[in-house]
Formats: structure tokens, sequence, C-alpha cells
């Protein structure tokens, strides 16, 4: 394809739940979406998107899957790089690539549970970072090249029995402001979402480990006391990936009011 195509936005981890309804959302708004997923990898920490979420998102007109493992550097290096030489160019990148686990106090929780949870939230957004910036520094600012971290509500504060989730998802914040320190001065904005009890199969893994039978359970400090439909997050994450400079180094709360309902 041709380097005159519409913008190209890439979804690291956009396999199902808010990724999905934002592969939907962009392509329906004209862009070619490519959407970076471990289609059918088994995995022990947390149930990965599937071959059928796979064949879904293949039926949405402008939306292209390649299968990785975003927690490995040099397969989300590649795999970038071969959307680059496909489509010609990328404009914007969203890493929303996550898992949940745990249950446990912080004293309880295993070293490793820690280690799978970092891999699985910030390394796959920083191994983003590092495939994608390169690639979005050659877009002109007209273009508005952007790099998206969605991390979550974990990600500004404690949640009882994740210590390990809040850990990684504040790394992601961490990473989306260190990057808006090294992008100052060039034409690529970084900015960030934290999403709130969102209507989605991690929500559901959420509620598991607190052996609750209803995700509304969750939901009850956001002002609507329901978890939050995946469609109108997508709307915050397009708006966030192609607004450019003003949001530079921002974090947006799409959290329901999380804490003020």
């Amino acid at each position: 394809m041709s380097a005159g195509v519409g913008r190209v936005t890439v979804l690291a981890g956009g396999g199902r739940g808010i990724g999905a309804a934002t592969a939907r959302l962009l392509a329906e708004r004209g862009h070619q979406v490519v959407v970076l997923d471990a289609f059918g990898l088994e995995d022990d920490l947390y149930p990965l998107a599937s071959e059928a979420d796979r064949v879904a998102l293949q039926q949405i007109p402008g939306v292209t899957t390649h299968a990785v493992d975003l927690r490995d550097t040099d397969e989300t290096a590649g795999t970038v790089a071969e959307v680059v030489a496909s489509h010609g160019h990328v404009d914007a990148v969203v890493a929303l690539a996550g898992a949940v686990a745990g249950g446990a106090r912080v004293w309880e929780t295993e070293p490793a549970l820690l280690e799978a949870l970092l891999r699985a939230n910030t390394l796959t957004a920083w191994n983003l970072a590092v495939a994608a910036v390169p690639h979005l520094l050659e877009r002109p600012a007209q273009a508005r090249p952007t790099y998206v971290g969605v991390g979550s509500v974990a990600g500004s504060q404690g949640l009882f029995g994740l210590g390990a989730y809040v850990v990684a998802k504040h790394a992601v914040v961490g990473l989306v402001r260190a990057l808006a320190a090294d992008l100052v001065g060039t034409s690529v904005t970084a900015c960030g979402v934290a999403p709130g009890s969102t209507d989605t199969p991690m929500l559901r893994r959420t509620a598991g480990l607190y052996g609750l039978d209803d995700v509304a359970e969750l939901a009850q400090d956001m002002q609507g006391r329901q978890p939050l439909p995946a469609g109108d997050l997508a709307e915050v994450i397009a708006f966030a990936a192609q607004t450019g400079r003003a949001l530079h180094g921002a974090v947006l709360r799409a959290d329901g009011g999380f804490g003020h309902g």
C-alpha cells in the first residue's frame, strides 16, 4: 500500500474489549486500523484474545490483524516494521495490552505475579514505544503523530488486593510522562487514557478475583453506578489518538467520576 493512504492507527493489544471497540470506531471513521494481539496464544496468567476474536475483527472493513506477543521486544519491533512497510507510514499507536490478577495483599503477593503483570501491562507499552516512536518521528507535524498509553484508574490510586496490577498501571503513566519529556521539540504527542470500570472481559476477571457475581459492584464508586460501555472508552481513545500537541503529557481520566460518584 502506498504512502498516500489515510490515517494509519495501530492498536496494540486491541483484540477485544476496549481495543476491539476502538478498532471498529476508527475504521468507521476512515482510519486504516492495524490490531496487534497474541491471538490464540495460551497463557497461564490471563486468558488472551482468541482466534475467534481475530476473525471478528477481520470482518470489519479497514481492519487488519497481526498475531504478536507484545511482551517480546524483538517480535514487537519486527511487527511494527512490517506494518510500516505495508502501509507506508504509521500515524498513531495505542498501547492497550494488559492483564489483571491478584487478590492478595502486597506482602502476600508472589514476586512472580508482580513480574508477570509488569510484563503484561508495562513492558508491552514500553515495547510499543521503542518500536513505534522512531517511525512516528518521521511523520510531519500536520499528521499529528501520537503515542497513547492506556492505563487504568489503578494508575493513580490503590485498589485493595491488586497491588501488583496497581504498580504495573502506575508504571504505564510513568512511561507516558517519560515519553512526553523525551519528545519535547518533536512532532510526536505522547498522552494517556485512564479508564474506570468498563464492561469488558477484564472487568469480569476482576470481579472473579473479588468473588463477585455482578460486575456492577465494581462501579459503585462511579457516577452512574454501572460499568462504562467499551464504546464510550473508544471515543476517548480516538480523541486522544488524533488531537495532537494540546494533549502532550496528559493522562485523560475516563473513569466515570470514580471516587466522586
